[in-house]
């Protein structure tokens, strides 16, 4: 009965003479929608015993990056700015820190007093509970932190840096990574909540690095550290406005934080559009990400250890070498990584969908409508982490022989003759998108560099005049400063110098608007738990 029902409906609705017809559109439609999702990593790491600290963790993109990093043994502290679990006030609260190891005290539940009334889960604890089950990785974990709120932050940090264990072997800022602003139906109020949350956002991000960079830097040199920011797709408006008319725009652009620092009276930004405003936000991330790798890089390292087989010398030497100064300095590696136009990273938020404060119907059936489509032309969760799963997995040059760019192989035959062949390796302070490096051309003010010309005139005469007036019996004292490498990436060292000075400029100013808050619109700044199993 079934299968005449089925041949029916193939009679009545395929022609046999436009068989060959809709065969070869379905295959159109596939390969399109292969391109579509973008190139697939094709490394893979085994991350048990790695710490990864991840912001961001809980949408759509940081899901699909805690499941992956879970399912391969890591153990992940996830920052979420969502109370994790609340119970009645009669019950107290037993999840541990997931910065502590959790106690072997047994916890009062209702299991053991039916009077108690269980705890309510919240959508975070049920998550977290989710993938350890699906991962059989029990080592997943939870931490109440506001990623807008300084004080939240710094709350964290503290109590991570004063636990038992600091150790971290990767963070991955994602909360970077969804777009906001709405397309259709947006309000000038919200546009100014919109660019608050951009530059509270990247304020986070600049803040966490800080005040988590004296733990990574104590650590052992032989351990491999990431610090990956994930950005939006549209760096290239940011970085290509006004680019004909006004030199150096876009830089400048990524150098105001609107709702926090150089702001018009109307709190607005002073780029129209809502590409340039979120490609400003994540151009400045990609510089200030290379500027980070720079100070790293000059920061005194030393190198790998030997190895037992390297100290005693002989033809197990040669297979450990020392890394090259070009290829690496730091153990600590610093990457921005874009997922590329994913459709519930970008296209839903840009059309409100998901968003339960500016929720609308028309926003809805629109997506609704559009929904084949994306699935056909714009990537999936799956598809977008690629880019971010590659930055963790391909090996950096400490973890590669040869100093991990070129190898030697024997050529195929038995000819017993040496090939050079290239090895991909990790490019610190690299800007990574479908899986491989993306250059990008970010032009500095000329009004910028003619200023450092005079600064550099104007330091050379009174150092000239320092120098014929000094005693000889007297020691002059010299201050120690980091010499940077200018490589003219991404800006080069003038554009991540006028980057990161914006970001402390700006974090003064944003750490003030919190302290004078009132204090019923402050946040909480209490004890976060992790969620436990």
């Amino acid at each position: 009965m079934v299968l005449t029902v089925l041949g029916a409906a193939y009679d009545a609705l395929v022609p046999k003479q436009y068989v060959y017809h809709i065969c070869g559109g379905l295959l159109a439609l596939y390969v399109i929608r292969i391109l579509a999702q973008g190139r697939m990593t094709s490394r893979d790491r085994d991350l048990h015993a790695r710490v990864i600290l991840m912001t961001g963790a809980f949408t759509p993109l940081g899901l699909t990056l805690m499941e992956s990093l879970a399912a391969r043994g890591a153990h992940i502290i996830a920052l979420t700015p969502e109370p994790i679990a609340t119970s009645s006030p009669n019950t107290t609260p037993t999840n541990p820190p997931a910065s502590d190891p959790p106690s072997n005290t047994p916890a009062t539940s209702s299991e053991n007093d039916p009077a108690i009334p269980p705890p309510h889960l919240s959508r975070t604890a049920l998550l977290i509970d989710a993938i350890r089950s699906a991962s059989n990785n029990p080592n997943i974990y939870a931490e109440h932190c506001d990623i807008e709120s300084p004080a939240h932050i710094r709350t964290f940090c503290t109590r991570f840096l004063t636990g038992n264990d600091t150790r971290l072997d990767s963070i991955i800022f994602a909360h970077e990574g969804p777009h906001i602003g709405k397309v259709i139906g947006a309000r000038k109020s919200s546009e100014v909540a919109d660019e608050k949350h951009r530059s509270a956002r990247s304020l986070a991000t600049f803040l966490l690095t800080t005040l988590l960079l004296p733990a990574l830097l104590v650590a052992p040199s032989e351990r491999d550290i990431r610090i990956l920011h994930v950005v939006n797709p549209f760096y290239a408006a940011g970085a290509g406005v006004a680019k004909k008319r006004d030199k150096g725009r876009g830089l400048k652009l990524a150098c105001n934080f609107p709702g926090v620092l150089n702001v018009e009276s109307d709190g607005k930004s002073a780029v129209a559009g809502l590409l340039p405003r979120e490609g400003a936000r994540a151009l400045r991330t990609i510089v200030y990400t290379r500027h980070l790798q720079r100070i790293l890089d000059a920061l005194p390292s030393a190198q790998v250890p030997k190895t037992d087989a390297e100290a005693a010398g002989g033809a197990a030497a040669a297979s450990v070498p020392v890394v090259s100064q070009k290829d690496q300095r730091s153990n600590i590696t610093a990457v921005t990584v874009s997922p590329g136009i994913s459709r519930l990273t970008t296209v839903a938020p840009m059309l409100g969908v998901g968003d339960s404060d500016r929720w609308s119907l028309r926003a809805f059936i629109i997506y609704i409508l559009l929904n084949p489509f994306l699935r056909l032309f714009v990537k999936g969760p799956t598809a977008a982490a690629q880019s971010a799963l590659h930055a963790l997995f391909v090996p950096t040059a400490f973890k590669v022989v040869g100093g991990g760019v070129e190898k030697d192989k024997e050529e195929p035959g038995g000819a017993g003759k040496p090939i050079r062949t290239r090895q991909e390796v990790l490019k610190p302070g690299a800007l990574y998108a479908e899986c491989a490096v993306v250059p990008l051309a970010v032009d500095v003010p000329e009004e910028w560099l003619e200023d450092d010309k005079k600064d550099e005139e104007k330091s050379k005469s009174a150092d000239k005049g320092k120098g014929k007036g000094t005693d000889k019996g007297k020691s002059t004292a010299t201050e120690e400063t980091l010499t940077l490498s200018d490589d003219g990436e991404y800006g080069g060292e003038r554009a991540g110098r006028a980057v990161w000075e914006a970001f402390e400029a700006a974090l003064k100013v944003w750490e003030a608007s919190e302290e004078k808050k009132p204090e019923g619109e402050k946040k909480p700044t209490g004890g976060a738990a992790a969620s436990s199993a």
